[in-house]
């Protein structure tokens, strides 16, 4: 994982990822932004985050 990977933002009770021009992409080697609902998966490295609603 690059030092500067991804950037995970909430606004307007929305929740989106941006992938920040990594080597190997942002899971789905997304470019630019991308939506995420409650219950999608985020694989960070090893580690798999579930988005949930607070």
């Amino acid at each position: 994982m690059s030092s500067k990977h991804a950037l995970i933002t909430v606004a307007e009770g929305a929740l989106a990822v941006k992938d920040l021009g990594s080597a190997n992409g942002t899971f789905v080697r997304i470019s630019g932004s991308s939506s995420v609902s409650s219950g999608d998966l985020l694989l960070v490295g090893e580690q798999i985050l579930r988005v949930d609603p607070a």
